[in-house]
């Protein structure tokens, strides 16, 4: 059969899941309990060697406040909050891999840019 043919990225997905739940700072046990499936079940969506129905999808997207477009292929149309939210999350979890140190000069380069880039001391008032 020729013609355009859609897949869906599971690892992508699963990724997509994870990163949500922790920056909805939701442990896996909790999530899943919250869905009606054990933590290994949605371990193995997570990992992306698992799929799930169209029930459990729409259980995740009111768990996570997403959409199913999110989950399934990474596109959102969000508002101003939300995208903040979901940046910040996203950063929170790189920076959970740092040392302190590291931290540290993350913190010095992050306050160099907002003051160099913001008008900060009128924000504070």
């Amino acid at each position: 059969m020729s013609g355009n043919r859609y897949e869906l990225d599971k690892n992508q997905m699963g990724e997509r899941i994870r990163v949500l739940r922790e920056g909805r700072q939701f442990s896996r046990e909790d999530l899943a309990e919250n869905l009606g499936i054990s933590s290994r079940h949605l371990a193995d969506i997570e990992t992306g060697s698992r799929g799930m129905s169209i029930e459990l999808l729409y259980r995740l997207t009111k768990a996570l406040q997403t959409s199913a477009d999110y989950i399934l292929d990474g596109h959102q149309d969000l508002d101003e909050d939300a995208r903040r939210l979901q940046i910040t999350n996203s950063i929170n979890h790189y920076l959970s891999f740092c040392s302190t140190d590291a931290l540290e000069h993350m913190e010095d380069i992050t306050k160099s840019y907002v003051i160099s880039h913001t008008d900060i001391e009128n924000k504070k008032r």
